[in-house]
């Protein structure tokens, strides 16, 4: 039996798997018995957004502006952004982010922006123009207004010491 390295979005990573086995599936398998193996390889313990805070060194809304090109490290890929509100960051670094990179594909625990959209990210990183994040970052999409509303409370309304965001 042998393995493929999963690239690409899942659906492609599907496709590719007919030549071969994807996360130790038989290569006589079917498509759809490898799809959901393939969907099954992150797995993400569920957070709340006031943990997903504490656990983030940067926290902002940001619009996703253009589709994903190539990111710093193999593997990943940068979408571009424009900050719209800095919830947690050192020294406001995140006026100077320009990209959030995250893995290629889910299956690498990789989450999808759709561009033209808002979403509230958490994520790590050196001060930079590029702030890294995943699936399991709790990200969320705000782009409806009410929705950003009520995340933007809910975080507020974190109990001290749980990542309530500090007020400015």
């Amino acid at each position: 039996m042998r393995c493929l390295r999963i690239v690409g979005s899942v659906a492609a990573a599907c496709a590719i798997a007919l030549g071969g086995a994807v996360l130790n599936a038989p290569v006589h398998a079917a498509p759809q018995e490898l799809c959901p193996l393939v969907k099954a390889a992150c797995k993400c313990a569920q957070i709340s957004l006031c943990t997903a805070h504490q656990n983030s060194e940067y926290v902002f809304l940001a619009e996703i502006t253009g589709a994903p090109r190539p990111g710093k490290a193999a593997d990943r890929v940068a979408y571009p952004v424009s900050v719209l509100q800095t919830l947690k960051s050192f020294d406001n670094a995140t006026a100077d982010v320009t990209t959030v990179e995250t893995w290629e594909n889910t299956a690498m625990c990789g989450d999808i922006f759709r561009p033209g959209r808002v979403y509230l990210i958490f994520g790590t990183g050196e001060n930079g123009d590029s702030i890294s994040t995943n699936q399991c970052s709790g990200n969320e999409d705000a782009t409806d207004v009410e929705t950003r509303k009520n995340l933007l409370k809910r975080l507020h309304d974190c109990p001290e010491g749980t990542g309530r965001p500090s007020e400015n």
